[in-house]
């Protein structure tokens, strides 16, 4: 079953002020754990959702999980492939009085929430993707900022303000407090979505925190594309001493894409390949996708591309491990892409291991750019999710 969600543009922070402790839009990202499926938009809680078998969605409303949800909910929260844990975070722009204005969270593979506490983010930011290891949770705070005085000249409510400064934080999967974090200054940029990270042990016994993004080293919010091509979207790593504190930092590969995803298997874990959706380059007035990109991480190199086609563009690929995969990398990728010569919409599935198009599957109705999916295998019984 493929899900998708469609994207939120920030430009009314009366999003976040009145549906923070409702579903909101709940129209940007999904997720499906503990049998509930759930619609998710980062300035409010989910939305449950059942499906019927006759492919219906019921919207069962707000999830608040047994009423110990007090803040917004990400769009992207992780799920661990070996504990199954639920990790999320939510941020504020204009929070009351004594509220956090990031706050992470633990929720157990039964639904619970385990806990929550204050990252200790002392300014109101953009805060749209996280990233987490086996051990640990990762932050970006970077400077792309709430600025309210821009909204009086029809600007964005966020602006990116390189001055500021940008660091990164780490705080262990089941900290109590936010004196456990490690702030780590990094260049200057801002992430919207993430691709894995990963702990290791060096040969002088240090723990060392990999990170992998798509990175702008600086961004308009609504001019993601038409950009000089030193300002372009990379996959970028950073590298994290935790007994150190150094910090190394660089382009990883140099492909102009977005939407990274990987093996959920490894999520969190020693990886190889990302998948990115590759941002269309000929014409820069509106971001679109005209393929999707497979990078091998260790080798550092764009390994195959896949281009959808003259006047076909995509979004966000999933990735569908193959029963019995020999490999990391031997699954599908299923998404969505549209034909605007023909204003047809194809569902495509497609080999990740050899990279090539197995089939397209024809859609009765166009479905917008911008979607992010979800892939939910049938022995789960997405047509059991319940609040």
């Amino acid at each position: 079953m493929m899900i998708f969600g469609t994207r939120l543009f920030f430009r009314d922070p009366a999003i976040f002020r009145d549906a923070e402790q409702t579903g909101g839009t709940a129209n940007t990202s999904l997720v499906f754990h503990n049998k509930k499926l759930m619609a998710l938009v980062e300035s409010s809680y989910p939305t449950g959702l059942r499906m019927s078998p006759d492919g219906r969605i019921d919207t069962l409303g707000v999830e608040d999980f047994d009423g110990n949800l007090h803040q917004p909910f990400t769009a992207h929260p992780k799920i661990d492939p070996v504990t199954n844990e639920l990790l999320f975070f939510g941020y504020r722009i204009q929070p009351k009085k004594d509220e956090p204005l990031v706050e992470y969270g633990v929720i157990s593979p039964d639904g619970k929430i385990v806990r929550t506490i204050d990252t200790g983010v002392d300014r109101p930011l953009m805060m749209h993707d996280f990233s987490i290891t086996e051990s640990y949770s990762c932050f970006y705070d970077l400077p792309l900022l709430f600025t309210p005085q821009n909204l009086a000249t029809g600007g964005a409510a966020f602006t990116f303000m390189a001055e500021k400064g940008a660091r990164i934080g780490v705080l262990p999967r089941h900290a109590t407090s936010k004196n456990e974090m490690k702030w780590f200054e990094v260049a200057p940029c801002s992430v919207f979505h993430t691709a894995n990270a990963f702990e290791d042990v060096d040969e002088n016994s240090n723990m060392i925190i990999t990170l992998h993004a798509c990175r702008f080293p600086k961004i308009k919010l609504f001019d993601l594309v038409d950009v000089a091509d030193e300002e372009e979207n990379q996959l970028y790593e950073w590298k994290l001493n935790l007994n150190t504190g150094e910090v190394t930092e660089g382009i990883l590969c140099p492909v102009f894409g977005e939407f990274p995803v990987v093996n959920p298997k490894l999520q969190g874990r020693k990886y190889r390949y990302v998948w990115l959706a590759r941002f269309y380059k000929a014409d820069r007035t509106t971001p679109r996708f005209d393929g999707v990109m497979k990078v091998d991480t260790v080798e550092r190199r764009l390994v195959s591309t896949i281009e959808y086609g003259a006047g076909k563009f995509g979004g966000e690929c999933s990735f569908v491990p193959k029963k019995g995969a020999q490999s990391e990398d031997d699954g599908y990728l299923v998404g969505i892409v549209h034909d605007e010569s023909t204003v047809n919409t194809q569902f495509y599935i497609m080999d990740s291991l050899d990279m090539n198009v197995l089939c397209r599957v024809q859609l009765s109705a166009r479905v917008p750019y911008g979607f992010h999916g979800i892939w939910v295998d049938d022995s789960v019984d997405p047509l059991q999710s319940k609040l």
